[in-house]
């Protein structure tokens, strides 16, 4: 795993395309230097009034109003510290199986990670962010629409935002591939949404995931949320061949990347 993450590495860096830190840059006015800096997590940083341990501490997630204040207590950080995380990191697992063309949707996107390599390295595709409403789903989806006319890319952008902690309305079977990374672990109801993403899946689609398990009970998993993790992964087996990756029950309870097709 040390050395795929070394050649992804490199192949991002000689990847065209701008780099990781400019539209941190341009959004919110810091150098690579301070984007780096505020990205990184250090325990006891206060870089918008409360350090990241009081705000898992004092702002519960159990609820549409609870999930808008704990985003709003967070701030832009978000914003620097998924950039930052995943400056380096390769998509290509989901552009292989994806043709050009292909509708996409990126499940609890964020910064859209997913969707912005794919837009710079990936097939044309038919692209659809969705998150709740919070400061760093709003500049990943400026992030986009900056990329798109720069890259002259042929991609419909179709922000899809989960308003009040419900799902998006979106027709079943309208998605041929759908990507749900690192947000399972934090929804109060983990195998209702995987449930509902397979059925937005149209057969032969492939379904991304995975739901990590963290060891740190201070950390940003949601107790619900882990008590559910069989519950889900029975959810997807049920509509979906597992193609790669390893069951959760192999992996001491969580984490790994997975790679589904709906039957």
């Amino acid at each position: 795993m040390r050395l795929k993450a070394a050649v992804n590495h490199l192949r991002e860096w000689a990847s065209p395309g701008p780099p990781w830190w400019e539209d941190l840059a341009r959004e919110y006015g810091v150098s690579r230097q301070e984007a780096l800096r505020l990205g990184t997590r250090a325990k006891g940083r206060r870089p918008w009034g409360k350090t990241l341990e009081e705000i898992w501490g004092e702002t519960p997630r159990d609820s549409a109003s609870t999930v808008a204040r704990f985003y709003a207590d967070a701030g832009p950080w978000f914003s620097f510290r998924q950039v930052v995380r995943h400056r380096f990191t390769c998509f290509g697992f989901i552009a292989k199986r994806l043709t050009p063309g292909a509708r996409f949707l990126e499940f609890g996107a964020g910064v859209c990670p997913a969707t912005w390599w794919l837009l710079h390295h990936g097939p044309a595709l038919r692209a659809t962010p969705a998150d709740v409403p919070s400061e760093h789903f709003r500049f990943g989806l400026n992030r986009l629409r900056r990329a798109l006319p720069f890259r002259q890319w042929r991609m419909d952008l179709w922000p899809a935002w989960c308003h009040g902690g419900t799902l998006p309305r979106l027709p079943a079977g309208q998605f041929d591939g759908v990507a749900c990374l690192e947000v399972f672990e934090h929804l109060p109801d983990p195998a209702g949404t995987a449930g509902w993403l397979v059925d937005r899946l149209a057969a032969g689609g492939w379904f991304f995931e995975n739901f990590a398990g963290h060891p740190d009970a201070s950390g940003p998993d949601l107790p619900a949320a882990q008590a559910a993790r069989q519950a889900t992964y029975d959810r997807i087996a049920s509509a979906c061949a597992l193609v790669v990756g390893r069951p959760w029950s192999e992996l001491g309870g969580g984490g790994g990347t997975r790679t589904w097709r709906k039957c």
